[in-house]
């Protein structure tokens, strides 16, 4: 018994030896690399000895993983995300760090050293064309501009109630965007925002907004559904046009005026109803639009701007809710080029297109 206890013992010892799981001076010391070995999630530094039996890398000197609360890991591994302190000293901006490289998810964090991230700051995140999914957490109060401009790969985005504004050129040309979240804090959409997003098919504006500026939802040819709501005070030039498969929009009855181009070129659009309050239709605000048919108009306008519905060549049918004399007092320069041969539908008769404007 005594004899089989020694050999057993002496191959415990062995083994161990051989899988570095003991101190075995003789057989095997480990003398730990001073460079880091770099992994997907974490770092260690290798044996530089020969044939060291230690392969389960979690075994190895200085197994962890990487930490980039500092800026990039100590490893030498580069943050995919970095952080600018604000001018408030208080607060950090978001942006792509050295490691952002063929990353195709970012999770924008809250905080960064105890302090609060409260921005995306300018072409934060531009033409990075592998992301296909930006978690944005609500310490987060405004996206700077042209943050995710050129960012093709996205497919949707959620913007929390944090957010009040959405700079200019935010999203522009992400043209994979087939959804949009809009947070209910949001009070203004900056120019050209979501440009070009053609793969967008619907987007609902939140109450707080009553700015909607230029060139906001310009070229997003895929959208069919828009909701504005009656907070919004201002359209601006351009911010619609070209969205070629709208077929339907209700403008706020707060909105007193009809931007140039605003609507042109939405060669879907059937039908229009101008809300009372509406001053100016402005030049080109609805030209191109070769489905229109019907269109009503307020007593309330008193002008309507070069070839405001040019081009509208199945306009048959105007609504005027006034009378003919109020519809010839109106200001009208060049506006119906190559529409239909429409009737104006006055409260106290009809007035027919004249025939040198056919």
């Amino acid at each position: 018994m005594k004899k089989f206890l020694v050999i057993l013992f002496s191959l415990l010892s062995v083994v161990s030896c051989a899988f570095g799981l003991a101190a075995c001076g003789e057989t095997h010391t480990h003398e730990w690399s001073q460079f880091w070995e770099i992994g997907e999630t974490h770092h260690w530094h290798n044996c530089t000895t020969i044939d060291c039996p230690v392969t389960d890398n979690s075994l190895k000197d200085g197994y962890a993983p990487h930490d980039f609360s500092n800026g990039n890991c100590v490893c030498g591994k580069f943050a995919s995300i970095a952080f600018v302190l604000n001018d408030d000293n208080a607060s950090y901006s978001a942006m792509a760090g050295m490691g952002i490289d063929n990353e195709t998810e970012i999770i924008i964090p809250a905080e960064c050293n105890g302090k609060p991230v409260t921005s995306i700051g300018q072409s934060a995140f531009e033409a990075r064309r592998s992301l296909t999914s930006v978690t944005i957490p609500d310490s987060v109060t405004s996206i700077g501009q042209s943050a995710f401009s050129s960012c093709s790969g996205l497919t949707s985005i959620t913007i929390p109630d944090s957010v009040t504004s959405i700079g200019q050129s935010a999203f522009n040309d992400c043209g994979g965007l087939t959804s949009i979240t809009i947070g209910n804090s949001v009070t203004s959409i900056g120019r050209s925002a979501f440009k070009s997003c053609s793969g967008l098919t619907s987007i609902t504006i939140p109450d707080s907004v009553t700015v909607i500026n230029d060139n906001v939802f310009i070229g997003c040819s895929s959208l069919t559904s828009v909701t504005i709501p009656n907070s919004v005070t201002s359209i601006g030039e351009s911010a619609f046009r070209d969205c070629s498969s709208l077929t339907s929009i209700t403008i706020p009855d707060k909105v007193t005026e009809i931007s140039g181009s605003t609507f042109s070129g939405c060669s879907s659009l059937t039908s229009i109803t101008i809300p009372d309050g509406v001053t100016d239709i402005r030049n080109s605000a609805f030209s191109s639009c070769s489905k229109l048919t019907s269109v009503t108009i307020p007593v309330s306008v008193k002008f309507i701007g070069n070839s405001a519905f040019g081009n509208c060549s199945s306009l048959t049918s105007i609504t005027f809710n006034g009378t003919t004399e109020q519809w010839e007092t109106i200001t009208k320069y060049y506006w119906n080029k190559n529409t239909g041969n429409y009737t104006v539908y006055c409260t106290n008769g009809n007035l027919r297109k004249p025939i040198e404007e056919n």
